[in-house]
Formats: C-alpha cells, sequence, structure tokens
C-alpha cells in the first residue's frame, strides 16, 4: 500500500527540483505522503472493526436463550443474556469511512478511535462466545442426567420385553406379535448398550432415540399380551360351546323316603304303690343265763359258780 505514495512522491520531487522553491515544495510531498500513510493506516483499522462489528450475530445465542429456560442453570442464563445485550450494542456499531481528503491528524485520531472499537468488539464477542459456551455445558450436563434416565427406562423395557417373550412361547395362535416383539428388541438392545456422546444435540438425539425405543417395546409387549389373552378367550369360549353341545344325562330318581313311622304310645304310667309297713321291731331278749361252771376242790367239795 505505501509503494504508490512513494512513487508519487517522487515525481513530486522531481518536479520540483526543476522548479524554483523545490526545497518548499518537497517539504509539501513529505507532508502529502504522511498524510496518505496516516489515512491509509485508519482506513485499515477502522475497516477491521467494523468487520468485527459485523461479524457479531446473535441469532443463535438468543435462540438457546429461549431454548436453555428450565434447562441450564439459572446463573448461566443471566449471564448468557447479558452478554447478548451488549452483542446487539456492538454490532450495531456504525463504520467509520476514513476519506482520502482526510487530514493527517484526524486520520491518527481516527485510527485510535477505531482501535479501541476494535477492541471492544473482540471483548463482547469473547464473552458472548463464552457464555453460549458456558450455557451449552449447563443444558448437556442437563441432557446427560435425562438421557441417563431414559437408559435406566429402556433396560426395565428390555428386561420386561424378554420376560413377555418367554412367557407367551407356544400361548398365542398367531406368532406375528411375537415376532415384532423380538425386532423391536433387537433394535434396542445396541441403543441401550451405546455410550453416551459428548455434545448437547447429540446427547438429545440419543435420548429421543431411547425414548423411541422404549416406546416400541411397550407396543410390542401389549401386542403380544393381547395375542395371548386373545387365545385364552378363545380356548374358554370353546369349552363353554362343549358343554353346551354334550347331551345332559338324567340324574337317576331319587329313592322314595319312607314315612316316618309313629313312636309306640308310651305304657300308661302306673301309680307308685305304697312301701309295704315295716314289722314291728321285736323286743329284745335277756340273753339265756350262762350254765354254773363247777369243779371239785381239793377236799373233794363240788363247787358251783
Amino acid at each position: 500500500m505505501a509503494k504508490k505514495p512513494i512513487a508519487l512522491a517522487a515525481l513530486v520531487v522531481a518536479a520540483a527540483l526543476g522548479t524554483t522553491g523545490g526545497a518548499y515544495a518537497y517539504s509539501d510531498v513529505r507532508a502529502e505522503t504522511s498524510r496518505r500513510t496516516a489515512v491509509t493506516s485508519a482506513s485499515t483499522v477502522c475497516a477491521d472493526a467494523d468487520a468485527a462489528a459485523k461479524s457479531i450475530s446473535v441469532d443463535e445465542p438468543e435462540a438457546l436463550l429461549a431454548s436453555s429456560e428450565g434447562v441450564a442453570a439459572q446463573e448461566t442464563r443471566e449471564v448468557l443474556a447479558g452478554a447478548v445485550a451488549e452483542a446487539k450494542v456492538a454490532a450495531a456499531t456504525k463504520a467509520v469511512v476514513v476519506k482520502d481528503t482526510t487530514s493527517k491528524d484526524d486520520a491518527v485520531a481516527l485510527e485510535a478511535t477505531c482501535a479501541g472499537t476494535k477492541a471492544k468488539v473482540d471483548k463482547v464477542s469473547a464473552a458472548l462466545t463464552k457464555a453460549v459456551d458456558g450455557t451449552k455445558a449447563s443444558m448437556l450436563e442437563a441432557a446427560v442426567v435425562s438421557d441417563s434416565s431414559a437408559r435406566d427406562a429402556l433396560a426395565a423395557a428390555v428386561d420386561n420385553g424378554e420376560a413377555v417373550l418367554a412367557a407367551s412361547e407356544g400361548r398365542v395362535d398367531d406368532n406375528a406379535s411375537r415376532e415384532a416383539l423380538r425386532a423391536a428388541l433387537d433394535t434396542a438392545i445396541p441403543v441401550r448398550d451405546a455410550a453416551t456422546a459428548d455434545d448437547y444435540d447429540s446427547v438429545l438425539a440419543q435420548t429421543r432415540t431411547k425414548t423411541d425405543n422404549t416406546a416400541a417395546i411397550d407396543a410390542g409387549v401389549n401386542a403380544v399380551n393381547e395375542a395371548v389373552a386373545a387365545r385364552d378367550q378363545r380356548l374358554a369360549d370353546e369349552a363353554r360351546q362343549r358343554q353346551k353341545t354334550q347331551p345332559k344325562t338324567n340324574p337317576a330318581p331319587k329313592t322314595p323316603s319312607q314315612p316316618k313311622s309313629n313312636p309306640a304310645p308310651k305304657s300308661p304310667t302306673q301309680p307308685k304303690s305304697n312301701p309295704a309297713p315295716k314289722a314291728p321291731s321285736q323286743p329284745k331278749s335277756n340273753p339265756a343265763p350262762k350254765a354254773p361252771s363247777c369243779h371239785v376242790d381239793g377236799n373233794g367239795t363240788l363247787i358251783c359258780l
């Protein structure tokens, strides 16, 4: 950029040296060259500042601010909201146009202004990027938690589906429902076992896939259960129909009951007879007197007692 002013200056100097007052003319050439250099530098710096301001876009950050509500941490969203507001101001910065006729002093002043503007715009842009990244990180953390819950739900659905599939073997009239459930399980198992992504959008996609697979398994389980119930109902209906078509056997006639015989009449009660009168007690007789005991003593005399 500096070659053109230098070449022009050389021509001017050459012309001036051939005329009266060449020294004065040469001084003017140097001043013009310095002015043009200042104008060129200011134009470059101001153009950079304008490009930096125009490069700021708040569309994505504003959309992120809206979508992060209830997901990202509140303090993180507040930082993002402040960064978006500052970015809007910076993006609206008017471009500074440095004219070719601008004086050197004005050009130097404009360059300083544009340099300050460029520094401020860069700072705002960096703050906006940081706020966006912080909000996405907070959202990612929340998304990972949701994805973990979706993984647990899918794992439970797979376990239940396998159990229903095993229990329904041979218990359906049409195996199509069991085959559909088997296909849903085969699709869901790799989804359940896949590693969690490391970016927000991918984690959201994984969570939706897990949720969809869980719903597919649940629908398959319901279909199999309905098929089992339909077969059970069919078998029950057929059993009832067979019972209706079988001839009824007449029950054996009951043996007529014998009339109850009247009990024999009780014999009339005989009047109680009075007990025979006791015989009068005989008076006690005195005992007979004992016979006397006799013996002969030594003198030959009979003694009786």
